[in-house]
């Protein structure tokens, strides 16, 4: 009877066990996806609130600032630039070929032969995070298979 309830006791202590890993890995497994729709959900709300304020500008404003912005491309397209902005394209795919009448930049971007060719976007990242959940998942099921081997029924 003493050995049952241990068996008993062992057995609800494993799969309590198992319960806590299975949770585990699936945490880490969905934690960088929430995290991306969260920092996507700001990225919104910023943008939104920019959008709303611009157009709350007078027009005679709005227009000042385009005229602004379109002068600010058109230097950076004269200076050989490659990108909107102040920094370089650090893989040297993107090249700027002409800007028009309006301002506005042409750019002509080299399709890559290779995925060796493109950076590294948070992918080993993820890639540690399913490993890790694997190794929890693999964890649980191990407890519980052993568990079960020393139950008598």
């Amino acid at each position: 009877m003493e050995s049952r309830q241990r068996d008993e006791r062992r057995y609800i202590r494993a799969t309590v066990a198992a319960f806590i890993l299975f949770t585990m890995a699936f945490a880490v497994l969905f934690t960088p996806f929430v995290l991306q729709q969260r920092e996507s959900m700001k990225q919104s709300s910023v943008a939104d609130a920019a959008s709303s304020h611009v157009m709350g500008w007078p027009s005679g404003k709005a227009e000042r600032m385009f005229a602004q912005a379109r002068a600010y491309n058109r230097r950076l397209a004269a200076s050989g630039q490659p990108v909107i902005g102040e920094a370089s394209d650090p893989y040297g795919l993107v090249t700027p070929t002409a800007v028009d009448t309006k301002g506005s930049n042409s750019l002509t971007v080299e399709n890559v032969h290779s995925i060796a060719q493109l950076p590294l976007t948070g992918g080993a990242g993820i890639a540690f995070m399913v490993v890790i959940a694997a190794l929890l998942g693999t964890a649980g099921v191990i407890v519980v298979v052993r568990s079960r081997r020393h139950t008598t029924v």
